[in-house]
C-alpha cells in the first residue's frame, strides 16, 4: 500500500505515517487509553486518511460505473455496500473526522474515485436511476433483498456528518449503534469522537455509568438530543430493525442539528451536581395534554388524512387560518405560505371556508374522501396531495405520503405511538393540536405538560416546532412540527430526569 501511495503521489517519503491499531500500543492500557481519546484529533488533523477496503474487488467498482443492466448494477451496489469497512464503529468515526480521504481496494491499489472515496455519490445516482424504473423504492429494495443485504441509504449519514463540525448525540448514536466493535467501551470511544464535549478523563470500564455521563455532558453543552431519542419500545420489530442496515433511524429520525436552543444560557443541573443532578431546562410551556388520538400506521393515507381533518376541525372550529396551520403545517409539515398561495387560486379559499363552516355546523364525524367537499379535494387545495420533487431518478412524494413515511418514523408510527395530541394554551386557552411521538401508551400521557424548546431545530423538524411531553419529571413524548399557535410565551424552569438511553444493537454476522 505504501509503495502504491508513493507511486501515485498521494504521500511523500517525508510524511509521517500513522497505522491504526499498530500505532496504538495494545500492551499498555494506560498509554492506549490516552491515545484512544486523541484518535479523533489525529484523524482530524491528518493530511490524508487512507481507507483500505480489504474485500473490495475492482470488478465491482467497474460495474458500478459501467454496467447498464439492472441486475449487474444492483449486484455492484450490493457488493460495495456489503464490504467489511462499513460494518465497523471505528472506521465510521474516523471517516467522519478525516479532512481528506483516499480509498484503496483489496489489491492495495488506489481507487480511481478521489472525489467520491466511498462511492456514495455514484451509488446514490445509480440507485435513484434504478428506482425510477420500478414502481417504488420498496420494489427495488425487495429485489436487492434488503435486510440481508445493505443498500446505499442504509449505510447511514456518513457524508452528512462530515465537514469538521461535531454532531449531536442522537445522530452519532444512530450512525454507530448498528456497527460492530470489540467492546461497548470501543463504542463509547467512537461516540466521543463525534460529539461536541471534550471528555475530562480516560473512560472508565462501567458502560452504564460512562454512557449517560457522555449524554449529560452533551446536554450541558446545548445538545438536547438525548432527551428526544426514542427509548427502547417493544413495538419495534426485528425485521424492521434489520431493514435499516447501519442507520438507526427509529431511534434518531430528526437528522443533524441546525440551531441550538434559545435559552440554554440558563441551563443547570439540580444542586449544581452534573454527575447526578437532574437537568434543569428553560422551556416554553404550551399546555396540559387533554387528548391523544392514535394515527393508525399502515392505514390508507387519504383515509388517515380525512380522520385527521375531522379531529382538527373539531378543535379549531371553522377558523380557516387555524385549520390550515394545524392540519397543513403541524400535522403534515407544509409551509403555510405555500398553502395560502394555492388557496388563492380559483376561489379555493372561499370554497374551503364554506366546507369547514358547513361540516362544523352539522357536526359530521366522518369526512368522505370523494366529492366536491371531500377530503381528497381539501388535500389537493392545501397542496398536501401534490408531489414534492425528491431528486433525479426518484419518484416525487406528496406531503401526505412523506407524512406517512419519514413523518411516521419521526412520530413513532412504527411502534403504534404516532398521535394527534390536544393541549390548549395555558395562558389564552386557545385550542392547540399537534403531532407527537409517544414514549408511553396514549392512556399514560393524559395530564402531561407539553413544552416547546424554543430555537432548537434539526434537518427534519420545523423552526420552533421541537418539543417534549413531560409527566412526573419524565419525557413521555417528542414533537418536531409543533409550531406556535398563539403569541403567548410562558417560560418555565423544568427539572427533567435523564431518560433511559437506547443501547447499541450491532447487526448480526449471520443474517
Amino acid at each position: 500500500m505504501y509503495r502504491s501511495l508513493l507511486k501515485g503521489g498521494e504521500i511523500s517519503k517525508t510524511d509521517e505515517v500513522w497505522h491504526d491499531y499498530i500505532s496504538v500500543p495494545q500492551w499498555s492500557n494506560d498509554v492506549k487509553d490516552r491515545i484512544l481519546l486523541a484518535v479523533p484529533d489525529i484523524y482530524g488533523s491528518a493530511h490524508v486518511t487512507i481507507l483500505h477496503f480489504e474485500d473490495l474487488r475492482k470488478e465491482s467498482v467497474q460495474a458500478l460505473y459501467e454496467a447498464q443492466g439492472t441486475d449487474e448494477r444492483l449486484k455492484a451496489i450490493i457488493d460495495i455496500c456489503n464490504i467489511k469497512w462499513f460494518t465497523r464503529v471505528w472506521t465510521a468515526m474516523e471517516y467522519v473526522r478525516s479532512r481528506h480521504v483516499i480509498s484503496v481496494d483489496e489489491d492495495y491499489d488506489v481507487c480511481p474515485n478521489k472525489d467520491d472515496p466511498l462511492f456514495l455519490n455514484q451509488m446514490n445516482r445509480v440507485w435513484g436511476d434504478e428506482v425510477s424504473k420500478h414502481k417504488s423504492a420498496h420494489e427495488l429494495e425487495a429485489r436487492a433483498n434488503l435486510g440481508k443485504n445493505i443498500v446505499p441509504w442504509a449505510l447511514g449519514p456518513l457524508q452528512k456528518m462530515r465537514g469538521g463540525k461535531s454532531s449531536v448525540f442522537g445522530l452519532s448514536f444512530s450512525l454507530l449503534s448498528k456497527r460492530r466493535c470489540q467492546s461497548n467501551r470501543d463504542f463509547l470511544h467512537a461516540l466521543l469522537g463525534l460529539v461536541e464535549p471534550v471528555y475530562d478523563r480516560p473512560l472508565g470500564h462501567d458502560f452504564d455509568h460512562e454512557y449517560p455521563r457522555i449524554a449529560r455532558l452533551c446536554i450541558s453543552s446545548g445538545d438536547y438530543s438525548p432527551l428526544l431519542m426514542t427509548p427502547g419500545l417493544s413495538g419495534i420489530q426485528k425485521d424492521q430493525d434489520l431493514r435499516q442496515g447501519f442507520v438507526n433511524v427509529n431511534i434518531w429520525p430528526l437528522g443533524p442539528g441546525r440551531q441550538p436552543p434559545d435559552f440554554h444560557h440558563d441551563f443547570s443541573f439540580e444542586n449544581g451536581d452534573w454527575e447526578n443532578g437532574d437537568p434543569m431546562l428553560t422551556l416554553e410551556r404550551i399546555g396540559i395534554v387533554s387528548e391523544a388520538h392514535e394515527q393508525k400506521f399502515g392505514a390508507d393515507l387519504m383515509s388517515r388524512f380525512a380522520h385527521d381533518a375531522s379531529i382538527v376541525l373539531r378543535a379549531t372550529g371553522p377558523d380557516l387560518d387555524a385549520f390550515v396551520k394545524t392540519l397543513g403545517t403541524r400535522l403534515y409539515d407544509q409551509d403555510f405560505e405555500i398553502i395560502n398561495q394555492n388557496l388563492a387560486v380559483e376561489s379555493h379559499c372561499n370554497r374551503l371556508a364554506s366546507i369547514l363552516q358547513q361540516r362544523f355546523d352539522t357536526g359530521e364525524e366522518n369526512w368522505p374522501l370523494e366529492g366536491t367537499d371531500g377530503a381528497r379535494w381539501v388535500a389537493e387545495a392545501m397542496t398536501l396531495a401534490a408531489e414534492t420533487p425528491k431528486g433525479k431518478g426518484r419518484r416525487p412524494l406528496s406531503k401526505i405520503e412523506i407524512g406517512g413515511a419519514h413523518g411516521g418514523t419521526i412520530h413513532l408510527g412504527f411502534a403504534g405511538r404516532n398521535c394527534l395530541v390536544s393541549a390548549p394554551c395555558t395562558s389564552c386557552h386557545r385550542p392547540y393540536v399537534f403531532r407527537a411521538g409517544l414514549f408511553e401508551p396514549p392512556s399514560h400521557v393524559g395530564g402531561a405538560v407539553a413544552y416547546r424548546i424554543r430555537g432548537l431545530d434539526y434537518e427534519f423538524s420545523r423552526k420552533n416546532g421541537v418539543g417534549i411531553l413531560v409527566k412526573d419529571g419524565c419525557v413521555v413524548g417528542r414533537m418536531a412540527w409543533a409550531t406556535p399557535a398563539c403569541e403567548c410565551l410562558e417560560l418555565e424552569k423544568v427539572k427533567i430526569k435523564l431518560p433511559t438511553l437506547p443501547y447499541p444493537s450491532p447487526r448480526p454476522y449471520d443474517i
